[in-house]
């Protein structure tokens, strides 16, 4: 019997690992990881806290360079020029592969979030505050575009193959410019999600996730988007690749890494063998893909991620029942406190959430039975940063699963 639970165990060890097609890799790294870029099969890059990664071997090995600063994004347009962009408004510039970096004056002093390039000489950064930044010489200096708006924190952009620029970022925002930058148009999709990541690999065929795991496709060049649905149980995605019109991953929170061959319009669940926060992918083809995140967590895929799990995805946009609201929080933008007002229409079971702008939890306000009427609660941001935070709303019937969910966006500022 001893010897029968011991092979039970091993052989329990064993399928988890040959399921689980991500492989982590040594790099010595242990701060959190925020993007990774590979220009060609062989060279490749990581940046993330205090730490620049660098491989010319495929991701076999990995060089550790340290570096001043925190960075969210890295990019290089040869196996030599690169950039990196992060906190404070920090620009720093290679031109050895990444073995050493220089300052580059950004004139802003916001987080900058993601950086592309459509070629040698002409690149864009984007951050928070609504701040677009572009260079025409090769990143030695930086100018500050109009978007229009001022309010959004950008953290995605996705320039196309016809020079189209794509831009995602809080309150469900997407910014479009059909002229290199010189003009923006912006619209919301009527959400207080932040979308962290925008694909597009044709002038009309694009990809949108981000919190709570919402994702969105357009056939139109951003014209016009799906229907939302959600691929996690209200876990984030921070990144989304494509090789193809068809082929793509996703990944975020928790470890989730997600997988399409048709478009979106299903999708496998792979087995990271992490519960670590995933912020970065880079697919090299269908096969090979890395992914970075928390605790200096790198892996790799030589298979396409192995094999998947079929998941069903939901679209929580149902015909709610009428008479259950969630009202703005007054004051708004607040300090340190706010108070929240919502209306039961019948009696029910209320729960109040409130998330970060990343979708981490923070807080549960309220979970119990509340009687037909109005109510408030008092949220208090005594213990948290400035910055945009949402609350949402659940209610359900005494005995019912949850049957309505609704959202609001709120700002602590101090």
């Amino acid at each position: 019997m001893k010897t029968e639970y011991i092979f039970l165990i091993l052989f329990s060890v064993l399928s988890s690992v040959l399921n689980a097609q991500w492989f982590p890799q040594n790099t010595g790294a242990v701060y959190s990881l925020r993007s990774v870029y590979f220009t060609d099969q062989t060279n490749g890059w990581v940046c993330g806290l205090e730490t620049v990664l660098k491989t010319d071997n495929g991701g076999n090995s990995w060089t550790k360079i340290n570096v001043n600063g925190d960075f969210n994004s890295v990019y290089f347009t040869d196996a030599n020029t690169g950039w990196i962009c992060g906190f404070n408004g920090k620009i720093k510039k290679s031109v050895n592969g990444g073995m050493n970096w220089y300052d580059v004056n950004s004139t802003v002093t916001v987080n900058l979030n993601q950086i592309s390039f459509l070629n040698n000489n002409t690149g864009f950064i984007v951050g928070n505050n609504s701040v677009i930044l572009r260079t025409t010489d090769a990143g030695e200096s930086w100018n500050r575009l109009n978007a229009g708006i001022d309010t959004i924190d950008i953290f995605a952009i996705k320039i196309t193959d016809q020079q189209i620029i794509f831009l995602s970022g809080s309150e469900s925002m997407i910014f479009k410019s059909v002229d290199l930058g010189n003009s923006w148009n912006y619209y919301s999709m009527n959400q207080p999600n932040p979308f962290f990541a925008i694909e597009f690999k044709d002038l009309n065929t694009g990809y949108i996730t981000g919190c709570c795991g919402m994702f969105l496709k357009t056939t139109d060049g951003g014209i016009h988007w799906s229907k939302e649905f959600y691929l996690t149980p209200g876990l984030t995605l921070f990144s989304m690749k494509f090789t193809d019109n068809y082929f793509g991953m996703t990944a975020g929170s928790a470890g989730y890494i997600l997988r399409t061959s048709d478009g979106g319009k299903s999708w496998d669940s792979l087995q990271s063998n992490t519960d670590k926060e995933l912020f970065s992918l880079f697919l090299l083809n269908k096969d090979t893909g890395f992914a970075v995140g928390n605790s200096g967590t790198v892996l790799k895929t030589i298979n396409g991620g192995g094999a998947g799990y079929p998941i069903s995805v939901s679209n929580q946009q149902v015909s709610y029942p009428s008479g259950f609201t969630l009202n703005q929080n007054f004051p708004n933008p607040f300090n340190p406190s706010t108070e929240i007002n919502f209306n039961v229409s019948k009696k029910a079971v209320i729960k109040i959430e409130v998330f970060d702008i990343r979708g981490k939890l923070i807080t549960t306000l309220a979970n119990s039975v509340f009687e037909s009427g109005d109510h408030k609660i008092i949220f208090s941001g005594n213990n948290l940063s400035s910055g945009i935070y949402f609350y949402r709303m659940s209610a359900a019937g005494i005995s019912g699963n949850f049957i309505q969910s609704i959202s609001k966006s709120m700002l602590l500022l101090k």
